[in-house]
């Protein structure tokens, strides 16, 4: 029985995304119908596509109910820039056998493209182009007219289905959530509970990062989606935007915010036990308390595996769970960021979340007591350094408040 293969770059995935997927479940044409969100594209608009986890996601939640439906995460995986002829190589290679009929599925506008797509010729040699024809959409006879032409130059094979239309588009759903109309898009329930959760589309805090920088933290992500769950990495990329609003708004590097905020739980999972030149220079507060020991061992992972050297992010990632006691800017900027990101649900986060609109410190001190409160509701203390790195703030908060003698 044939596959279907469906891509996009589903930032977000929509109400006629799911529309399309559905009527290829109710064909009952394919054993398997493979979704596939874009990785790496060939032009700078990429920067300002989503991260992959969240519209990997977003994907996911939005098919769940569909057994037959397949998500593959391989073009988000890859370091170079994403061609169907390679993704559909890969699927031949390593999923499919040789005799299963592949259909790439796609709309009318891009079969009237495909010739300028990467290696058209090997892609029509290896699959059906499978496009949906909306009634009332742009006149039938150039589609029919194009279907021949690639025929009889390429040897291609071309089928129509129909697929009732939709006017909505992924860029008019972002346009709305950055308008306050949230309430009007048209994604599938999960999809936007999804996107209200982690404040997704509200705001551009990346908007000022280079090319190169965006495509460093792209290069980050794929690393980590082989280091840690998927939950675990949305909270990484949440905190990474909370830390760049937070930086932007106290004077702090926008950029080192960013790095440390992605990279903070980057030792989450992992065993702490294969680093014991790590282990053994922590105190034993740290060494107690198994929760908070990632910190000190991811300082010395980003260096190992990511190449980085700047003390001022190192210090933020291993310190970020307890603050150190004389704190910097930047510490208190990813302490505060991984405990308030948009997806945080603890009680009590609003005063502190409405404190860090204005005041770094007052935030950070409500966080303190937050924690503290909860730690000894479970009978457990809080960490000496968080505990120092409270009476520095107030130290200094009270030096500042002093009249000067002036």
């Amino acid at each position: 029985m044939a596959v279907a293969v469906f891509g996009g770059t589903f930032d977000p995935f929509h109400k006629a995304h799911k529309n399309i997927v559905k009527t290829l479940v109710n064909q009952n044409l394919f054993s398997e119908i493979y979704v596939i969100p874009t990785g790496l594209v060939a032009h700078k608009v990429s920067d300002k596509i989503s991260f992959s986890t969240y519209r990997l996601e977003m994907t996911r939640l939005a098919l769940a109910k569909y057994p037959q439906v397949k998500i593959l995460d391989w073009e988000m995986q890859q370091d170079c820039i994403s061609y169907t002829v390679d993704t559909l190589a890969y699927l031949r290679e390593q999923i499919l056998d040789d005799r299963t009929p592949i259909y790439l599925v796609m709309g009318s506008d891009s079969l009237l493209q495909i010739e300028s797509w990467h290696k058209p010729q090997v892609l029509m040699n290896e699959a059906t182009l499978y496009v949906a024809k909306r009634p009332g959409q742009g006149p039938e006879l150039s589609l029919d007219k194009h279907k021949t032409h690639l025929e009889e130059r390429y040897g291609a094979r071309v089928e129509f289905f129909d697929l009732k239309p939709m006017p909505i588009s992924s860029t008019m759903i972002r346009e709305q959530i950055k308008a306050g109309m949230t309430d009007e898009i048209a994604v599938p329930g999960k999809v936007k509970d999804f996107i209200v959760r982690n404040h997704l589309y509200r705001d551009t805090p990346l908007e000022d990062f280079s090319h190169e920088q965006i495509q460093t933290l792209r290069s980050y992500e794929r690393q980590l989606m082989r280091l840690m769950g998927t939950m675990r990495l949305i909270h990484s990329l949440n905190v990474m935007y909370e830390a760049v609003r937070l930086a932007k708004r106290f004077g702090v590097d926008p950029w080192k915010a960013a790095l440390a905020g992605l990279l903070h739980d980057v030792a989450k999972e992992q065993d702490y036990h294969e680093y014991p030149e790590v282990l053994e220079r922590l105190d034993k507060d740290t060494l107690a308390n198994i929760s908070i020991i990632h910190g000190p061992v991811g300082a010395s992972f980003i260096q190992t595996m990511f190449g980085i050297k700047d003390p001022a992010i190192r210090d933020a990632i291993y310190y970020h769970s307890t603050l150190s006691p004389v704190p910097t800017q930047l510490e208190k900027v990813i302490y505060l960021a991984d405990k308030i990101e948009p997806a945080r649900d603890y009680q009590d986060l609003g005063p502190i979340r409405e404190a860090a609109l204005y005041d770094l410190d007052k935030a950070v001190l409500l966080t303190i007591e937050g924690t503290s409160r909860s730690l000894r509701s479970n009978r457990k203390n809080i960490h000496p350094d968080t505990l120092k790195a409270r009476d520095y703030i107030l130290k200094n908060k009270d030096r500042q408040a002093m009249p000067s003698d002036s």
